[in-house]
């Protein structure tokens, strides 16, 4: 792309630009952390929380977590982000829209791979995203704790 502008680059082609994007640096410029760092923290956190709705039900013997869908789902996510900073002219990005973001590329990319056929397993990837919200709407963003019987209502719809 000839003459075309650094957003577009850093939105379009090149990978080191995406990660510079997420660079935090000290007032003197110094990395204080690397975007590889922090995309390797986003994609650790998404494995870990994929590890354990597999083994809170019990599907460790035929579902597994496929890497390069979750490398995937974080690259399209920051890439995502880093489009909406731009547009809002925006520092930090709310809780709201990261859940949402992570959400829709989970979605997407469906990072949880059937390895042995079961009955129900045809729309796991759902169902972990409809966990996923539900568990950062009832105790991750900035609400009232949710009475018993909310909670109840929630888990059971």
């Amino acid at each position: 792309m000839s003459g075309g502008s650094v957003k577009e680059i850093w939105y379009c082609e090149t990978y080191e630009g995406l990660l510079e994007k997420f660079t935090d640096r000290n007032e003197a410029g110094d990395v204080v952390k690397s975007g590889s760092e922090v995309f390797r923290g986003r994609i650790a956190s998404l494995k870990t929380d994929l590890n354990k709705f597999i083994t809170a039900n019990v599907l460790s013997d035929c579902v597994r977590v496929y890497d390069d869908a979750i490398n995937r789902v974080v690259l399209d996510y920051f890439s995502d982000i880093a489009r909406l900073k731009d547009f809002h002219n925006i520092p930090l990005t709310n809780d709201d829209k990261i859940h949402a973001y992570t959400a829709f590329w989970l979605l997407r990319h469906k990072p949880l791979q059937v390895i042995s056929v079961s009955p129900g397993l045809e729309f796991i990837n759902e169902k972990f995203v409809s966990e996923y919200l539900g568990e950062y709407l009832l105790h991750g963003c900035n609400t009232l704790e949710p009475t018993d019987e909310q909670y109840k209502w929630f888990n059971d719809f």
